[in-house]
């Protein structure tokens, strides 16, 4: 062929750039390294390898790293001049050291994933950086075999990204992130978003915040308020007045501006940070992660992400210490250090606490006259510019305490139900300790915090309710500030409403010859009107406190109803806001008779298809549920019956071949699914259906390490227990045990097909997932041989004889003897030349001894055996009856 010259700046840049930093140990791809093709003739290597010779050469008077490879280059060259010589023009040497080259590769790459399984397996990723760390450890793989390395280990490769900490861009202070985190945990929350979003499960906050199921709302000033709103609407519990105080601390970052997104990724960071600097395991930074409630997926990223980050800790002296606290604001904590201070250190201490003395008594000297000129809030803001600087001075918080706080603005009062919602707006400066005492009267407003009735104590929010208030007629709420610690208290500021609660769990059912309305009405209402409307057509209907039923209505006719309540206030009547209904007469709906289900599982998850036939006309809801339904197929059972068995399948059935189906996500174990027709009487029970709902273990394998044979598997979602079974046994293993053992060994001797199943459950309530079978091959058998040479090389009968030891197990075995030049002992057949193949009886009585000439061969060479069969193993002689020096 017409060979192309060496393209020097290709060359440099594929070749010698990549191995910057890695000239003491240099690829054993001798090809790649002289540039020399499977297709070149010996004149065209020799021409390629003058080509090379001469870039290395005049490269290596460089000092740059260029040069450095290319002086690493010439002194291997060298070397490999002095132990091949001649075979460096011989194509047939570069077709072996090809071959022998993919080789090592291959090796190096199953080296290297069970290497990055070992360590990343529990995470199931590692960043680009990671993986180029650890195949810089072998220096044969090129960057494609170390993403297969990745594959082969099931890991996924994710560009690395920076996480936030405290203070820098993230604006999270550590103070903040010990306040937060004692909060947290006393008000019995993991995580922020878990405090924000009870209802909601696992949540991701790398990227944006989501939460499975989703979340209603986000991690912004809203959902705080929101959240707020709700606590102070609940009863008070132990972790309520806590949950109070850590809102209103997120309440005033969101207002500050600061992302609650990446305040909530801080607070789970730093202790995983902690965690790690003491030695933890990543499996155990992710369970810690989890516990927050964050997504397992989100939680091996971030894991990942952390393991990548530096924990080194620059070593502080005293005095830098002793700035570090004055600068968190802890003076009498830094006092402390001056007795570990050496002379000259203790003079600079001094004079920065004098420093910080005389900025916190001007400023409670500012505060003090504030109070006289009754300018009470700017006494609060110089007291607490004070704390700041000094926030261990407990005599500057017990100055606050006393000062009273400004009154509140905007008091209003509107009717929420049957109670009375009560807001109010808080002047700059209230701060998030600051106590809210919401007090009514019915005469006049209320003048101070004991006159009248205690509505509620708030804090943090700036919103409560009163469920029970004096209905029909005017009530005064008074709003007055205070603090959680102290009996100062601002003025009064009062709002009045009059309340007239409608009615309320309005329910209008259509039943065979009639509509029947039900509510629930106000204790002090005194009757309740009701006015039906159909186009042109209304009416008044009879009605109770309680409820109607409309005989008069016509079938197939759908009805409006408004229904108000009335009080009566000295002598005048008082109508609530009508509340509205629908309905009409209908007949008892049909029930569902043909019900089917099926696992449908991807990857690790698994979900139900539920598919049945829809009567003609009716409104069919599927509901799912840990034990049967009640009942029997065709029985009328109650709405509120139905709906405390189990829970409705969202979502949009999907019709096919007269076939209704839906897609439900439900937890493993064993699960109920039943069909109800929507009837005006309530539910018409359908049939039922039960199935053991587990998802299957995934990408089962077997691997062999001489007698020992290890199982693994990538565990379903949800699942703690597998079974195991074989022919002939069995045993089981828990999540926890198979992470710590490093998967499941097998009894010694198992060979076979072995079945894994998942396992949800014990006793009557035990679900078991379908198998999943591997197949595990028996150890390949030992056998011995010895290798000798006899005759003479000057008459040229010298050869090479096999002999292999009788009794050593029973069918046969092709035995082939290779030699090979060179110094590296062959690793396989093909790495030599074949000099005979011999069929070997292993159950005969007597010696199988078999021979072949030797061919001339330059020494050292080696004359080794290979059997042609997984089933037996070749046991070498020592290395010196096998090398010929």
């Amino acid at each position: 062929m017409d060979q192309k010259p060496l393209d020097q700046k290709r060359y440099e840049e594929e070749v010698v750039r990549p191995l910057r930093g890695r000239t003491a140990q240099l690829p054993d791809d001798l090809p790649t390294r002289y540039a020399v093709d499977a297709r070149m003739t010996g004149p065209e290597i020799e021409k390629r390898l003058r080509e090379v010779r001469a870039y290395w050469t005049n490269k290596a008077r460089s000092a740059s790293h260029v040069g450095q490879v290319c002086q690493a280059f010439l002194r291997a060259d060298e070397r490999l001049r002095g132990e091949h010589g001649d075979q460096l023009a011989d194509p047939a040497f570069w077709r072996r050291r090809r071959r022998d080259g993919d080789r090592a590769r291959r090796r190096a790459t199953d080296q290297l994933a069970a290497e990055l399984s070992g360590f990343y397996g529990d995470l199931g990723l590692l960043t680009r950086e990671q993986l180029d760390a650890a195949a810089g450890a072998h220096a044969d793989l090129e960057a494609d075999q170390a993403e297969q390395a990745a594959s082969a280990a099931g890991l996924e490769v994710v560009a690395a990204r920076e996480l936030p900490g405290v203070n820098g861009a993230s604006g999270v202070s550590r103070d903040a992130v010990r306040t937060l985190t004692d909060g947290l945990a006393a008000a019995g929350a993991p995580s922020v978003p878990a405090l924000l979003h009870p209802e909601a499960g696992a949540f991701t906050l790398l990227d944006a915040f989501s939460a499975t199921p989703a979340a209603p709302g986000g991690l912004d000033l809203p959902a705080v308020e929101a959240r707020i709103e709700a606590v102070s609407r609940g009863r008070d519990t132990a972790t309520s007045g806590p949950a109070k105080h850590v809102l209103g601390r997120l309440r005033t970052a969101a207002v500050q501006g600061v992302d609650l997104r990446i305040l909530s990724l801080v607070l789970l960071l730093e202790p995983a940070r902690a965690q790690r600097a003491a030695g933890a395991v990543p499996s155990g930074l992710v369970r810690r992660l989890e516990a927050g409630r964050l997504a397992p997926r989100e939680a091996r990223r971030v894991v990942v992400h952390l393991l990548a980050e530096s924990t080194a800790v620059a070593p502080t002296d005293p005095l830098t210490e002793l700035r570090t606290l004055l600068a968190e604001g802890r003076p009498v904590a830094a006092a402390r250090l001056l007795a570990v201070l050496d002379d000259e250190a203790a003079v600079e201490a001094r004079r920065l606490l004098e420093a910080r003395t005389r900025e916190v008594e001007t400023l409670r000297d500012e505060a003090s006259a504030a109070l006289r000129d009754g300018r009470p809030d700017l006494a609060e803001q110089k007291l607490r510019a004070a704390l700041a600087v000094a926030a261990d001075r407990e005599d500057l918080a017990e100055e606050l305490a006393h000062v009273p706080l400004a009154p509140v603005t905007g008091v209003e009062v509107v009717p929420d139900g049957a109670g009375v919602r009560i807001s109010w707006t808080a002047p700059p400066s209230h701060a998030d300790d600051a106590v809210y005492r919401v007090v009514r009267r019915t005469d006049r407003a209320p003048r101070d915090a004991d006159d009248g009735t205690v509505v509620a104590d708030v804090a943090g929010a700036r919103f409560t309710t009163d469920p029970a208030p004096p209905v029909g007629r005017p009530v005064h709420y008074a709003v007055l500030a205070g603090r959680a610690v102290g009996a100062a208290r601002s003025s009064a500021v009062a709002a009045s409403v009059t309340v007239v609660p409608p009615v309320a769990d309005v329910e209008i059912v259509g039943e065979p010859g009639a509509v029947v309305g039900r509510w629930r009405a106000h204790p002090d209402a005194v009757a309740v009107r009701v006015r039906r409307h159909a186009g042109a057509d209304h009416a008044e209907v009879t009605a109770t406190l309680r409820g109607f039923t409309d005989t008069t209505a016509l079938e197939g006719v759908e009805y409006h109803y408004e229904i108000a309540a009335v009080y009566a206030e000295q002598g005048r009547e008082l109508v609530a806001e009508p509340q509205a209904g629908h309905g009409g007469v209908r007949a008892d709906s049909a029930p569902v008779t043909a019900l089917e289900v099926a696992p449908e599982q991807d990857g690790t998850e698994v979900r139900l298809r539920v598919s049945w036939r829809t009567p003609r006309g009716a409104d069919v809801e599927i509901r799912v549920a840990r034990t049967p339904p009640p009942g029997d197929v065709g029985a009328v059972l109650t709405a509120r019956v139905v709906e405390a068995w189990g829970t409705e399948i969202p979502g949009v059935p999907r019709t096919r071949d007269g076939w209704d189906s839906l897609l439900a996500d439900v937890p493993p174990g064993r699960v109920h699914v039943a069909a109800f027709t929507r009837a005006p009487a309530g539910r018409v029970r359908g049939r039922d259906a039960g199935h053991d709902l587990v998802p299957a273990p995934t990408q089962l394998r077997a691997q062999r390490r001489g007698d020992d044979v290890v199982l693994s598997w990538v565990w379903p979602t949800g699942v703690a227990v597998a079974e195991i079974g074989w022919s002939g046994g069995g045993d089981r293993t828990t999540r926890a045990r198979y992470r710590d053992t490093g998967g499941f060994h097998l009894p010694a001797g198992v060979t076979g097909a072995v079945e894994v199943c998942a396992v949800v459950g014990a006793g009557p309530d035990r679900s078991v997932s379908a198998p999943v079978v591997v197949a595990v091959e028996a150890p390949a058998r030992p056998v011995r041989y010895t290798v000798a040479q006899q005759g003479s090389r000057l008459r040229g009968t010298r050869e090479c004889v096999v002999s292999v030891p009788p009794g050593q197990g029973s069918g046969s075995v092709d035995v082939v003897l290779v030699a090979s030049e060179g110094r590296v002992m062959p690793l396989t057949p093909g790495a030599g030349v074949e000099l005979v193949r011999h069929r070997v009886e292993l159950s005969s009585a007597q010696p199988t001894v078999f021979s072949a000439p030797l061919p001339r061969m330059r020494r050292p060479y080696w004359l080794r055996c290979f059997s042609c069969g997984d089933e037996v193993a070749l046991v070498d002689p020592p290395v010196s009856a096998l090398r010929v020096s």
